[in-house]
């Protein structure tokens, strides 16, 4: 007997306890989710202040970009996903179309680049709090900065 998560009905890529229960919504991001992730996680605090140093001039070269960037981007993972359904992104579609090598090549070097992004993160989400601190003396009463 197979193990139920692991079964996929007759290749279509949908999984036995998907199939089975009609109340459950698709596990499927269209264009405009994966586009909308991509505005979203494109958009952050350290670029307002780049694009107001620029003024409103920089809205075109904004959407530019996006529309140049996040839609093929979009375009290109749906196409992956739909061929290869199975969990793993990057690294079934390398491992598919490269080999195993290629594979574990592609899925090592996105783990090692977030390394540094994360705490990068964290660290500039630290300096943020600390500068609202500063700005707004009111709010708090203790001071180690």
């Amino acid at each position: 007997m197979s193990d139920p998560e692991s079964t996929a009905i007759a290749g279509s890529g949908v999984f036995i306890p998907e199939a089975s229960d009609a109340s459950r919504p698709k596990r499927v991001m269209g264009f405009r989710d994966l586009l909308l992730f991509y505005v979203v996680t494109g958009i952050s605090l350290r670029w307002i202040a780049t694009a107001a140093a620029a003024g409103p001039s920089s809205i075109v070269i904004w959407i530019g970009a996006w529309l140049a960037f996040y839609t093929p981007l979009a375009l290109s993972v749906i196409e992956l996903s739909s061929r290869y359904p199975n969990e793993g992104g990057l690294y079934v579609w390398s491992k598919r179309a490269f080999g195993d090598f290629s594979g574990f090549m592609a899925a090592w070097t996105y783990w090692t680049s977030n390394l540094p992004y994360f705490p990068a993160v964290l660290y500039f989400a630290a300096s943020n709090v600390l500068f609202m601190r500063q700005a707004s003396p009111e709010c708090c009463h203790w001071r180690h900065f």
